[in-house]
């Protein structure tokens, strides 16, 4: 008995004196926080204050082998900003990049962009006012040591929450990385697709992605399907010699499936160029300042189905029709007839 009363008063000595000394992590992440209070101090903003915002890549990036999601809860004590205010928003980036956080004052369309890898942080004032954002040297100039790409996202995705862009919509911007055209379009193709084909009980979606593009990030994520699961499949075809669909810009073949029925419903969906307008044809090939543009003009458009979403063809779909058309290898177009060519030998890649 004494000799495990030793043991337990060791241990309890122990378990004390590790409880005393400092947090290790704490000390590293603690490092962020003079530059989050100078940029609040740079915007004039307090925490809790209705124009601030903060958004960064935690949670998606590593410093060094540690992730980064503790650096959530330091941005939200410092700022007050959370999920649940619709003004802490997050971006995926590759886990080696670095730390990014912006804060954003949403009246002034002021921010300012902290850079940190755990030891070392650096600040950058961005302004994202439109006259700053049409110049056409700003996304080489703005944030000096990033690149074009890199501001783009930030500008893209401020510009959303400026617009006051629905939260489910920023978490399309998040898994994306950015807001462009092509996710903005995909979210209303998802929004019309569940306002128009609302599922019954025993059905399920699968969305046939083609083309594969920007749309499908946003797809994915109001219709909670992906790859994985075998309910979002990926076709890249290319839909220009589609028949009859110049007012249309296609976006994928819908299937509403019911497995117990054996039997579903088909639709190839779209959106009106007519109703959407010229920047939906603004590509990846654009300059970036254009895109942005085009971005604020659409985020106009996100709370209105009425004239944007389009149905093109509805057709009833047999599991014959199904396998076909989700088969690796077969042009959805052709076998549906709005597409000539051999059926199994139309896909892209």
């Amino acid at each position: 008995m004494k000799n495990g009363n030793r043991v337990c008063a060791y241990a309890m000595i122990c378990l004390i004196v590790l409880l005393a000394l400092p947090d290790s992590g704490f000390s590293q992440d603690a490092g962020i926080a003079p530059f989050v209070r100078d940029a609040m101090k740079v915007l004039a903003l307090e925490r809790d204050a209705k124009d601030l915002g903060v958004l960064t890549n935690a949670r998606h990036v590593r410093l060094g082998d540690k992730t980064t999601e503790q650096y959530v809860d330091i941005l939200q004590a410092l700022t007050g900003c959370t999920i649940g205010k619709g003004n802490l928003l997050f971006f995926n980036e590759r886990p080696k990049n670095s730390l990014l956080v912006i804060l954003a004052h949403r009246r002034t369309m002021q921010s300012v962009v902290i850079r940190y890898d755990g030891n070392q942080g650096k600040s950058t004032v961005l302004s994202l006012k439109d006259e700053d954002v049409e110049d056409p040297a700003f996304f080489l100039n703005a944030m000096p040591g990033a690149s074009g790409k890199q501001t783009f996202h930030i500008v893209s995705l401020l510009s959303a929450w400026f617009a006051e862009a629905p939260y489910e919509f920023l978490q399309c911007a998040e898994l994306h990385g950015h807001v462009c055209p092509g996710v903005i379009l995909g979210y209303l193709t998802a929004k019309g697709i569940a306002a128009q084909y609302a599922l019954l009980p025993g059905e399920q979606y699968i969305f046939i992605a083609s083309p594969n593009e920007c749309k499908d990030d946003a797809i994915q994520v109001i219709l909670g399907l992906t790859p994985g699961k075998r309910n979002l499949i990926v076709k890249p075809v290319d839909i220009k010699k589609i028949k009859n669909t110049s007012e249309t810009m296609i976006t994928g073949v819908l299937i509403k499936w019911s497995e117990s029925k054996g039997k579903g419903h088909g639709v190839v969906v779209g959106v009106d160029l007519g109703a959407i307008g010229a920047v939906s044809e603004i590509g990846q090939d654009k300059p970036r300042n254009l895109k942005v543009l085009a971005v604020r003009r659409l985020l106009e458009r996100v709370a209105d189905l009425s004239d944007v979403f389009s149905v093109v063809k509805e057709f009833p779909v047999t599991r014959e029709l199904k396998e076909q058309l989700v088969n690796a290898g077969t042009n959805p177009y052709v076998l549906l007839g709005m597409m000539p060519g051999a059926a199994n030998a139309s896909v892209t890649h």
